[in-house]
């Protein structure tokens, strides 16, 4: 198991280099100064995954729940965008933090991973939040632009998870708009 420290909302990996090299290679994390910074999604799986130990500032070793309550403190959204990465992690994907546009989640084709860019850009949306369709189509409308899919992953109460694609949704507002002018 590697040994890893949390400054603030960061979870680091240091000295290892085969551990770091072998988290990198699986699409875990970004390399500075020699160093492997984990995302707080990232820590969350690995830990829970028992890959990654997390200690705190004085040494102490953190437990999942622990872990969970200093992230929640920084990003409330937090435990729903873990739930997303944790279930397309499962599906063999590789997911990295989201770019812009305020999507969570830049998801690579299975296989893809360091030899393509990101097919996928993940928007989380828990269930009962309302969202302004205008928002959704400029988010769909910038995504189309760069060559990516959009992919809404909207979470129920229960943590199940049910995604959709949103490649088509500014066209068909624009025709519906059209169509509500002409009355």
């Amino acid at each position: 198991m590697v040994k890893a420290r949390l400054r603030g909302v960061e979870t680091i990996v240091e000295g290892d280099q085969g551990a770091i090299g072998s988290l990198m290679d699986r699409g875990y994390g970004r390399l500075e100064d020699g160093r492997l910074i984990l995302s707080p999604v990232e820590a969350l799986y690995l830990a829970s995954e028992g890959r990654v130990e997390v200690v705190d500032e004085n040494g102490s070793n953190l437990t999942i729940d622990q872990l969970l309550s200093r992230f929640l403190s920084y990003d409330p959204d937090v435990w729903v965008k873990y739930l997303v990465y944790r279930d397309l992690r499962s599906r063999g994907y590789v997911v990295k933090d989201g770019v812009g546009l305020g999507c969570d989640f830049r998801v690579y084709r299975k296989g893809g991973y360091g030899r393509e860019a990101a097919k996928y850009l993940v928007f989380a949306l828990p269930e009962g939040r309302s969202y302004k369709l205008s928002e959704l189509e400029s988010i769909a409308s910038e995504t189309r632009r760069l060559g990516k899919e959009l992919i809404l992953a909207i979470i129920d109460r229960r943590g199940d998870i049910v995604y959709y694609s949103l490649n088509l949704i500014p066209s068909r507002f624009k025709a519906d708009r059209e169509v509500e002018e002409e009355l």
